[in-house]
């Protein structure tokens, strides 16, 4: 009785727990704003793909585990070149502190593209090849 009580209470836990971890790859600060974009590849086990994805953070707030706020791509099954996190290659320039640019390869699988966050602007271009 003891085993079928934990049995089930782990299986509760596991499907409400959140199982994902992201691994942050690059931070670029965004001057006079006390803000950041934080570039990170999420992890949610082995169904699923690599992703590049972006959050735009306060200067000392964690990435935690939360998928990304303002940006998620994948390589579209290989047909964008991936970065070294196993996603789709971005550049992100600081234009001021209000206003950032992401570019991205036009041939990436986007889920999230967010034109304005957190009183930021985003624009979005594509790489050139």
């Amino acid at each position: 009785m003891v085993v079928l009580i934990g049995t089930i209470l782990l299986f509760i836990w596991a499907a409400f727990s959140d199982m994902c971890n992201n691994e942050l790859r690059k931070e670029v600060p965004i001057a006079k704003s006390g803000k950041r974009v934080v570039v990170f590849e999420r992890d949610c086990g082995a169904t699923t793909g690599f992703s590049t994805q972006l959050s735009i953070l306060d200067r000392d707030e964690s990435l935690g585990s939360s998928s990304g706020n303002i940006f998620i791509a994948d390589s579209n099954h290989g047909k964008a070149p991936s970065s070294s996190n196993g996603g789709p290659k971005v550049q992100i320039y600081v234009v001021s502190p209000t206003k950032i640019e992401i570019r991205y390869d036009k041939r990436a699988r986007v889920f999230k593209r967010e034109s304005r966050f957190d009183g930021i602007t985003i624009e979005y271009k594509i790489l050139s090849e």
